[in-house]
């Protein structure tokens, strides 16, 4: 398991992230660069089967400000899935920052998250893009990394951005 941030990917590294991505979310457009704060990748033969990528990010709970890690792009290759790699790069970012994460996600993922210690805060995301609010209708999870803020955040409107 690698911990690396983007300035560490070597060209071999996005083209086979970029080849994974396509596999698992299909057409959307993926720009591997400075977004993500780090990124868990997992490596198996000669290629790159399974990634998840942090940001980390501000929020105002209006009680305190606090630093949230924002998961996304948790993506294991097609062939490969079923032996517990996504898993592993989810807890070894757990494992790599000491603060909550964040993720929205289909609403068939929610009992996969929740079987990992994820809890639903939101049925939706809200968040900006392009100078743009942008209402998404996946729910938001919450992972408390053993730093209690669930109870601050129940009342405040979610944002999350997903460029990553």
């Amino acid at each position: 398991m690698e911990i690396i941030t983007d300035q560490q990917l070597t060209a071999a590294d996005k083209s086979q992230l970029g080849r994974l991505l396509h596999a698992c979310f299909g057409e959307m457009e993926f720009e591997i660069g400075p977004q993500a704060t780090i990124r868990a990748i997992l490596r198996a033969g000669n290629g790159i089967v399974a990634h998840a990528a942090v940001s980390i990010r501000q929020i105002d709970l209006h009680t305190s400000e606090e630093e949230i890690a924002v998961l996304g792009l948790v993506c294991v290759e097609p062939s490969e899935r079923g032996k517990g790699f996504g898993y592993q790069v989810i807890q070894s970012l757990h494992g790599s920052l000491r603060m909550p994460f964040l993720l929205n996600c289909g609403r068939g993922l929610v009992p996969y998250y929740e079987k990992i210690g994820y809890k639903e805060i939101s049925a939706c995301a809200s968040y900006f893009r392009d100078g743009k609010t942008v209402i998404d209708s996946d729910p938001v999870l919450l992972y408390e990394n053993g730093i209690s803020i669930l109870t601050d955040m129940r009342n405040w409107p979610i944002y999350i951005g997903t460029d990553f």
